[in-house]
């Protein structure tokens, strides 16, 4: 495992932890700035990981995710629903074996 996997893992953890926090309580609107560095700080993690050395099955699905995740942001109403601790690690779980199918972890 190298430097990126680690900031990831390191990334995933405290997204965890103010998760934790956050349960709960109501959510507010998407700060889109911080939405789209985030995507690009992770895309380039990603890169830099080997995740896009080859682009298969998983890259594709991490594209079209990506790109409905922030769609959904940009263009969507307020989220009307409060945090969801379960949810949000449950949702981090998955996109972490599509990292590990596409060869980040290897």
């Amino acid at each position: 495992m190298g430097i990126p996997q680690i900031i990831v893992l390191s990334l995933y953890g405290v997204s965890a932890a103010l998760a934790l926090h956050m349960h709960g309580k109501k959510k507010k609107e998407a700060n889109i700035p911080f939405l789209l560095a985030s995507a690009c700080v992770f895309v380039s993690l990603l890169t830099w990981g080997g995740f896009f050395a080859a682009f298969g099955i998983p890259q594709i699905i991490y594209v079209v995710l990506l790109v409905a995740g922030i769609g959904g942001q940009v263009l969507g109403e307020p989220p009307e629903r409060d945090w969801d601790f379960f949810a949000h690690v449950l949702g981090m779980g998955i996109i972490l074996v599509l990292y590990w199918w596409g060869g980040f972890f290897s």
